[in-house]
């Protein structure tokens, strides 16, 4: 998952939240401190709005969970060579 970003976007800070608490790693690209990042977001998108995600190569704009789950089950899938993977949220503690 690579994400571009920035520290203050509170789209953002709610992606940061939820790739930790479900053990995902990520690589982030800050797009105020990065111009490189920057540039690759404005290729991705043709514009500079944050967040935006590459999730094994599929773009993801904005963060919802539903649509992060979705393309993480599709990577997965992908992966495995398998159709029909659910998840489910758990319950809490």
């Amino acid at each position: 998952i690579v994400m571009f970003g920035t520290p203050w976007c509170p789209a953002c800070k709610r992606a940061r939240s939820f790739f930790d608490a479900n053990g995902l790693k990520r690589q982030e690209r800050d797009v105020d401190r990065d111009l490189q990042a920057r540039a690759e977001l404005k290729i991705l998108t043709g514009k500079g709005s944050v967040p935006v995600f590459l999730v094994d190569g599929r773009l993801v704009q904005g963060f919802r969970e539903e649509s992060m789950m979705r393309a993480l089950l599709v990577s997965v899938e992908r992966r495995l060579g398998s159709k029909g993977i659910s998840v489910r949220k758990a319950e809490g503690p």
